[in-house]
């Protein structure tokens, strides 16, 4: 088997219940390495995996897979999110190197745990995907954003038991608070824990501009780079505009 394959499939196993939205366009490509140096990543917050709890790690590059594999080791199961494609042969916008070396070595470490099938889930997301905002020619842009499609909907969060959603992140970023808010909107409870040592607490997640808006999504992709992958990252040639379209 294809060992590009076989890294993806153990992030996402067959049959496990939230593996249906794991994204494998890092996958597609191999790292310059897949050895990094493993140090303990302490939870302080929690000690053990809560049925009814989603957690949604959004923080910057390897240190999202480092805390997500830190929330396996207390029987979560992790669910890369990742969206935007490294480009080989060019400068990236964003580096995702690093994302992804530790993608490749965390599925080394995930063969060695016994997580159920039924496990809740740890969704993890890199908190650069929109931070760069100008888009220089002759690089591959590979900015991506999270749509509501991309986690489950409030219907199967509550089919399967869950109530809470603890979201990792010292800011909500704009592209998660439109499915932040439908979640609070269907009674779904939300925490946010901004730090790994701190105990979640509850907020309220105000409305997005656009919200459910007909075009929101055109609006949200029209600055970003569609990939042949089915994710995000295109190189961006000599002659292109430097427009930008952020997100309400």
């Amino acid at each position: 088997m294809d060992k590009r394959i076989e890294a993806f499939e153990t992030w996402a196993p067959y049959g496990a219940r939230w593996t249906q939205w794991a994204k494998p366009v890092l996958f597609s490509t191999w790292p310059k390495k897949s050895f990094v140096q493993f140090d303990d990543f302490v939870i302080g917050w929690t000690d053990q995996a809560e049925r009814n709890t989603m957690i949604i790690v959004d923080t910057e590059s390897g240190d999202s897979v480092k805390e997500g594999l830190a929330y396996a080791k207390l029987g979560y199961r992790p669910v890369p999110l990742y969206n935007g494609v490294r480009g080989e042969d060019y400068d990236n916008l964003i580096d995702v190197e690093d994302l992804q070396n530790w993608l490749f070595a965390g599925a080394k470490v995930l063969k060695d745990l016994e997580i159920s099938r039924d496990a809740p889930p740890v969704f993890l997301l890199d908190s650069r995907r929109l931070k760069a905002k100008t888009k220089k020619r002759g690089i591959f842009d590979n900015r991506w954003v999270v749509f509501p499609q991309d986690m489950p909907s409030s219907n199967f969060l509550k089919q399967n038991g869950i109530t809470k959603i603890v979201v990792r992140s010292e800011h909500i970023q704009k592209d998660l608070a439109h499915i932040l808010y439908q979640y609070q909107k269907d009674g779904l409870l939300i925490l946010q824990c901004k730090k790994t040592s701190q105990q979640p607490e509850r907020i309220t997640v105000k409305k997005p501009s656009r919200f459910n808006g007909i075009g929101y999504r055109f609006l949200v992709t029209l600055g970003l780079k569609r990939n042949s992958t089915g994710g995000f990252g295109s190189f961006i040639p000599e002659q292109s505009g430097s427009a930008y379209y952020g997100i309400g």
